[in-house]
């Protein structure tokens, strides 16, 4: 602790000495305790998790409802058909080929659910046979020397097409399933130079059906 008081001493003045009293008030001194620095909790280290994909589901006969194979017939507005009857191992896929349409199906999605209903099948234990029918219309093709040619060539696509889709699924032709005798037509309304105005009658010539039975 320190005082301080000021004392006058006149420079004549003689030696004397002077005795004061010094009041001090006592002070108590307490130590502080240091500020406690607040401890943090670990924060765990956030995981990414995988997206998750959702795949459709695969189609089932609801109770109740025909298990019985539909006939799939033209429709403009609705030119792609699929049917998956698991109790029975059968599936099929039709694709009308409308106006200034000409491939065939690998990237439609019911194409792709067709291909899983064919995996499907062949997991249930059953080696299906797999039936193509290509037809053509009588409105000759600007795409091929015939008709009979433009069958020909809607036939292998399908055939081809089905097989490299399988074979994503670890499928082999020969042993997984085979391919049974193709059907080939060309039929329908006798063309009169009329396929703008009557495109509808020849549309629903025009087509690839896949019948598969386990």
């Amino acid at each position: 602790m320190i005082k301080d008081d000021d004392i006058n001493v006149p420079c004549e003045s003689a030696f004397q000495e002077i005795e004061r009293e010094v009041f001090l008030v006592p002070v108590t001194m307490s130590p502080v305790a240091p500020k406690e620095t607040p401890k943090q909790e670990p924060v765990a280290e956030k995981v990414e998790e995988p997206a998750k994909i959702e795949e459709p589901a695969i189609e089932v006969t609801p109770p109740g409802e025909s298990l019985e194979v539909k006939e799939f017939k033209f429709d403009s507005k609705d030119p792609i058909n699929r049917q998956f009857i698991p109790e029975k191992g059968f599936a099929q896929y039709s694709r009308y080929f409308v106006y200034d349409f000409h491939n065939f199906g690998v990237t439609e999605p019911e194409f792709a659910l067709f291909i899983r209903d064919v995996d499907a099948i062949i997991k249930s234990g059953k080696k299906p046979v797999i039936t193509v029918e290509a037809s053509a219309s009588k409105v000759p093709s600007t795409r091929f020397k015939s008709n009979e040619e433009l069958v020909d060539n809607r036939n292998a696509t399908a055939h081809d097409q089905i097989r490299d889709e399988l074979a994503k699924y670890k499928r082999v032709e020969g042993k997984d399933y085979t391919f049974g005798t193709p059907t080939k037509l060309v039929q329908g309304k006798d063309y009169a130079n009329d396929a703008k105005k009557n495109r509808l009658i020849y549309e629903q010539f025009q087509y690839i059906k896949v019948r598969v039975q386990g």
